[in-house]
C-alpha cells in the first residue's frame, strides 16, 4: 500500500532540484486569533527553528534545512543542506506554523502554546488503496 501527500496548508509543491522544494501556500486561511496565514509564518518559523541558538527537543528535526525564503505572500523556497529524501515527511509531521506576529511577541516562545494556543492545523498524509 502506498502513501500519498495530500497538502493542507499548501496547495501544491515542486522539486526544483535534489535541494530545493518551493511550496505554493494556501490562501484564505485563517489563525484561530484571526491573523491570516502567510508565507511570513512559515519562513518566520522554519528559521527560528533551524537557528543554531535556539535550543529545542529533538533539534536534528530542523537542522537539515539551509534555508527558507518567501518569494511570494503565499509562496516559499526551502533549500535542504544536501538531498534529504524526508524532506516532504519532516514538513508533514514534524513542523507546525505559528502566527508568526503572535509568537514574536512573547518574550519566551514557549508561552505560545500556553498563553496563545493559535493555530491552523498541521499538514497530514492520507493512504491510497
Amino acid at each position: 500500500m502506498a502513501g500519498k501527500f495530500v497538502p493542507e496548508l499548501a496547495t501544491s509543491w515542486k522539486r526544483i532540484n535534489p535541494t530545493t522544494l518551493e511550496i505554493e501556500l494556501r490562501k484564505g486561511v485563517k489563525f484561530h486569533n484571526g491573523n491570516d496565514f502567510n508565507a511570513d509564518d512559515v519562513v518566520g518559523i522554519l528559521n527560528w527553528a533551524g537557528d543554531p541558538k535556539v535550543k529545542l527537543p529533538f533539534k536534528r528535526r530542523y537542522t537539515w534545512m539551509k534555508s527558507v525564503e518567501k518569494l511570494g505572500s503565499h509562496k516559499i523556497r526551502l533549500t535542504a543542506k544536501k538531498p534529504t529524501a524526508t524532506d516532504l515527511m519532516n514538513l508533514a509531521f514534524r513542523f507546525y506554523i505559528y502566527d508568526i506576529e503572535t509568537f514574536n511577541s512573547h518574550k519566551h516562545k514557549s508561552e505560545y502554546g500556553r498563553k496563545t494556543p493559535v493555530g491552523t492545523g498541521p499538514y497530514k498524509i492520507t493512504k491510497l488503496d
